[in-house]
C-alpha cells in the first residue's frame, strides 16, 4: 500500500508497505514565525494554520525522517525538539547535514553531492 497524507505547508506523511516517512517537517504551532520577506504574503506569520492533529499522532507512526532542504518551513526548532532522536533522518547532501543542528549518528545523505 502507498499512502500521501499532507499535513500542512511542505510537510507530508509517505507511507510504503509498512515504512511512512515524514517529509520536511515544519512543526510549530501556529504563529510562531514572522512571513518570509520578498513573498507576497510577507505580513502573514508562519505557519499559517495549526497541525491537523497532535504531535503525538503525528509521529506515532514515523519510521523516518526527509529533510529535502533546510529552509525553515521544511526544517525547524519544533522538529529538531519533537523528533525522537532514534529516527533516522535524510537529508539531501553534507551542507543539508550540518544544517539540521541535530546530535545524532542516524544522519544519511542521499547524495554525496
Amino acid at each position: 500500500m502507498t499512502q500521501y497524507t499532507h499535513i500542512r505547508n511542505a510537510t507530508g506523511k509517505l507511507t510504503i508497505k509498512n515504512t511512512t516517512f515524514l517529509i520536511d517537517p515544519f512543526l510549530a504551532p501556529k504563529d510562531t514565525y514572522p512571513g518570509f520577506e520578498g513573498t507576497f504574503n510577507y505580513q502573514q506569520r508562519m505557519p499559517i494554520i495549526d497541525l491537523p492533529v497532535s504531535m503525538d499522532e503525528l509521529l506515532n507512526d514515523v519510521t523516518a525522517v526527509v529533510v529535502t532542504h533546510t529552509h525553515l518551513d521544511h526544517w525547524d526548532d519544533t522538529a529538531i525538539k519533537s523528533i525522537p532522536k532514534s529516527l533516522p533522518i535524510f537529508v539531501q547532501n553534507t551542507a543539508s547535514y550540518s544544517n539540521t543542528q541535530r546530535n545524532s549518528t542516524r544522519f544519511a545523505p542521499w547524495s554525496q553531492s
